[in-house]
């Protein structure tokens, strides 16, 4: 189990972090627009807000779906996010495009983590620590 939710703790940031590792891609596509500065406020405001009606409507919800389903769909929404600004030739449509995808991406990033960190709430401490660890 300590494993698992290790596994599961760096599988949480990765999907941002290979977002990171990416802006000097941006910066050189979409160098009009500054990604550097406005990806972290895009992402960040969907987690946010998303968080806070998770927090209330997420009992609704399974951790299969939280968890297995937004793994899913974040590692689709990371697949195509390179491509906006690679095949568009219209800069503001590429730009449009890809904040789009990354305000997709903070939504469900916002949903998996929230549900990793109850899912591990409702175990030992030693479970929340080594997710958190991760």
């Amino acid at each position: 189990m300590f494993i698992y939710f290790f596994l599961s703790g760096v599988a949480s940031l990765s999907p941002w972090n290979t977002i990171l590792s990416t802006l000097n891609y941006f910066d050189f596509y979409l160098h009009n627009y500054e990604p550097s500065f406005v990806f972290g406020f895009s992402v960040d405001f969907m987690q946010l807000s998303s968080m806070l009606a998770i927090s209330i409507l997420g009992g609704k919800l399974s951790y299969n779906f939280k968890i297995g389903g937004m793994y899913l769909i974040l590692s689709v929404l990371v697949l195509i996010l390179p491509f906006w600004s690679y095949t568009i030739a219209n800069e503001r449509t590429a730009f449009i495009l890809t904040i789009s995808t990354l305000l997709l991406f903070g939504l469900h990033s916002a949903i998996m983590q929230t549900a990793n960190s109850a899912f591990c709430g409702t175990l030992p401490g030693e479970y929340i620590g080594i997710y958190f660890f991760g």
